[in-house]
């Protein structure tokens, strides 16, 4: 008799899924979702991993850096923590600590091109680890504002639309039901009894998702023995990948800002000029009838 295990469920089919099985599939980001063989033809929008019997043992084992200051995969998934959804994320060049730059304090090299940030803990070792000729400073972060604008997305309390700071969406409605920060704070006249989840604005995720592929990059590229990296559950290969995607996300989501900054001028223009002729055209109006007035005005003189 086939033995399973029930507190892994297929999310799709809501089947139990064997562990003895060849294979099963999980959600690299989420904590809980796994997908039976079956339903894994399916449609995704999760990025999923295989996991035959030999990869389940060795994720049952530790795979924590040996003899690195490198933080083990958290009970909660990074994907799942509340800062990672609603503030920028970026790591320890050197330790490779996850650092939140808008709440933790850091050092940012003054020389290094490509950004070069050092947790406090690390500051001390760049005067031997660091080239001796560059400087740091510490680095007080100013988010962009435009980091938290969910783009063509409504509130569906107060009917905002392209509003800031934390989208809660409803984790139990078909259709999207969202709220702002604001109205999530009544939520229970607004939308009573049902589960909310946070999700990122667009930049916020694309940001966080390409610091922590570079993250895993390092990580594997540091300790070549690891198969995953222990925080993303990423291989080499997923990191490079996401990576790459999410570059190229982050230039779509550009030139669609752009985009919609030169639609916007355009409509400006337009609205300038229909403005022009209306008042030409008032004018022209008016002209015959004010010269008309004067006439009259004059006669009444006389």
């Amino acid at each position: 008799m086939t033995s399973y295990n029930r507190s892994i469920l297929c999310t799709s089919c809501g089947e139990a899924v064997s562990t003895e099985s060849k294979s099963y599939y999980k959600c690299r980001e989420c904590k809980l979702h796994y997908i039976c063989k079956k339903c894994s033809n399916v449609q995704q929008i999760h990025t999923l991993m295989k996991i035959t019997k030999k990869q389940n043992e060795i994720e049952k084992l530790s795979t924590k850096l040996a003899s690195a200051n490198v933080a083990t995969a958290p009970e909660t998934s990074i994907f799942e923590r509340y800062d990672y959804l609603t503030m920028p994320t970026s790591y320890c060049e050197h330790c490779l600590t996850i650092l939140h730059p808008n709440k933790e304090r850091y050092y940012s090299c003054q020389q290094c091109p490509n950004g070069f940030d050092i947790c406090t803990k690390c500051i001390n070792l760049m005067k031997t680890e660091h080239a001796p000729q560059h400087t740091f400073k510490k680095d007080n972060y100013s988010m962009d504002e435009h980091m938290l604008i969910h783009y063509d997305t409504s509130c569906d309390g107060c009917e905002t639309v392209n509003f800031k700071g934390i989208r809660y969406q409803c984790d139990e409605c078909r259709q999207s039901y969202d709220l702002c920060e604001s109205c999530y704070h009544k939520v229970n006249e607004l939308h009573p009894n049902h589960e909310f989840k946070i999700v990122q604005s667009p930049w916020l995720q694309i940001s966080n998702r390409i610091f922590l592929a570079r993250r895993a990059i390092q990580v594997l590229k540091k300790f070549p023995n690891q198969q995953y990296d222990p925080l993303t559950g990423y291989t080499l290969q997923d990191a490079q990948q996401v990576k790459e995607q999410e570059e190229k996300n982050l230039d779509q989501f550009w030139q669609q800002r752009l985009k919609e900054a030169k639609d916007a001028r355009e409509h400006q223009r337009q609205m300038h000029r229909i403005q022009m002729d209306s008042l030409r055209h008032m004018g022209a109006i008016m002209a015959p009838n004010y010269h008309i007035m004067e006439m009259t005005h004059d006669d009444d003189y006389y």
